[in-house]
């Protein structure tokens, strides 16, 4: 079971395994925040460094009488009325940023199976002068969703839960692989992958509004329900993998606005929701608003796609992007309906952060993986965000030793004690 809300900050502390992970491509964009990211405040990132591969200035605030304030000088020209202000990336609004990119080089890379089960990826890059960046994604290699039912005679055994996740999952790359040119451009680092790779989407963190009580309730996803995370750190920034959704942007910009008045709660309503109410037994491909839920949660996608390329553009709006960059989705209708909203049947999803393996991976101490990878990162304590994605080789997969055995488990297979109910 996925546990990366202990393991992550540890890994960030430094690299306690030999190097088995090998980055065989990859780029970053940093966009670092004017006056509150500590990497500036602390000289620790130095965007003048004639050292970088790209260094611009992106700065589309406005300012007048009530809000007054002055753009950071030399912006990239791709502010105009048509393009200004984003619907989704609002975070690019917040603040003037100072960009920097170049390839990802790491001087270590480790994959190494946890204590839990967890297989965690991890590069650690020297960026152009000297401070050092890391990005770590875990994954359960394991992941499946159960349930516990009766079975005959007495007792309970565990069941999948509706079915293989990661198997549907992993069928968006083939939607991907059959879409057009300027679809599949902004996955071509997984290009190799797309016919008979494993998707993992790194949705920990995340949560729903409840349909019935949108204004009220919120429904963090159970821990069995976690794939995946994404964490990272530059100099002193702590980066944490942007959760997935389950509703428009604006839903979660608008309860995750730091600069919000306290205790607000936005005047939601059932529509606001990535949700449709079927009925238990339908089939989600005859429902009308299942098409129109994925038109709504492919064109956000697209959407973000066509907001965040035009600020991949040292160059302006009529230069060429260096980076390219689109969510995944996904409409579950491959899910059996059952009437109540909770679950994710009749729901929409979009990741920001997934990791994809070859179809002949092996995900176990000892085995041979390859994949690719792209996250998006944002800072704990400023709007610094960060896109990455890159492809690795992992010849021979570690074993962690540095941390004990599932006491927990070991226990209850002495004691012959069934777990299931503690999941």
């Amino acid at each position: 079971m996925l546990s990366v809300r202990t393991i992550a900050p540890i890994l960030l502390l430094g690299a306690c395994t030999p190097q088995n992970a090998e980055l065989t491509s990859g780029s970053y964009v940093a966009f670092f925040s004017d006056g509150t990211s500590l990497s500036l405040l602390q000289e620790e990132v130095d965007p003048s460094d004639p050292g970088w591969q790209e260094s611009y200035i992106f700065d589309c605030r406005t300012f007048d009488d009530e809000n007054p304030g002055q753009r950071i000088e030399d912006f990239i020209r791709v502010c105009g009325p048509n393009s200004w202000p984003p619907v989704h990336e609002t975070w690019a609004t917040t603040a003037g940023f100072r960009v920097v990119s170049e390839p990802l080089e790491p001087w270590r890379g480790e994959a190494v199976i946890t204590a839990e089960g967890d297989l965690q990826i991890s590069f650690h890059h020297r960026m152009t002068g000297g401070s050092d960046m890391r990005i770590i994604a875990v994954v359960d290699p394991d992941f499946q969703p159960t349930e516990c039912l009766p079975k005959e005679g007495g007792g309970v055994e565990r069941q999948p839960l509706d079915g293989d996740w990661v198997a549907e999952w992993s069928n968006e790359l083939r939607t991907i692989a059959a879409g057009n040119d300027a679809l599949r451009s902004s996955y071509d680092h997984m290009e190799q992958y797309l016919d008979d790779g494993t998707l993992f989407f790194l949705n920990a963190f995340g949560y729903q509004r409840n349909p019935r009580n949108v204004n009220g309730d919120f429904w963090f996803l159970p821990d069995q329900f976690e794939a995946g995370a994404a964490r990272g750190k530059i100099s002193e920034e702590l980066l944490n993998g942007r959760r997935s959704i389950y509703s428009p942007p604006y839903v979660y910009n608008e309860i995750d606005d730091p600069e919000g008045d306290e205790g607000y709660t936005p005047d939601l309503n059932e529509e606001d929701l990535w949700f449709c109410d079927l009925a238990e037994g339908s089939d989600p491909n005859d429902s009308g608003c299942m098409d129109d839920l994925t038109a709504d949660v492919e064109g956000t996608a697209d959407t973000i796609h066509e907001e965040v390329e035009r600020w991949f553009k040292p160059e302006g709006a009529d230069g060429d992007e260096i980076f390219t960059y689109r969510p995944v989705t996904h409409l579950n209708k491959w899910r059996a309906p059952d009437g109540v909203p909770a679950g994710f049947d009749g729901w929409g999803e979009l990741h920001y952060s997934y990791v994809v393996f070859s179809g002949d991976s092996d995900l176990t101490p000892g085995g041979r993986a390859e994949g690719a990878f792209s996250l998006v990162l944002e800072a704990q304590d400023s709007p610094t965000t960060v896109f990455t994605k890159g492809q690795f080789v992992i010849e021979r997969i570690k074993q962690d030793r540095w941390v004990t055995d599932d006491l927990r488990q070991e226990k209850a297979d002495e004691n012959e004690v069934d777990l299931c109910f503690q999941q």
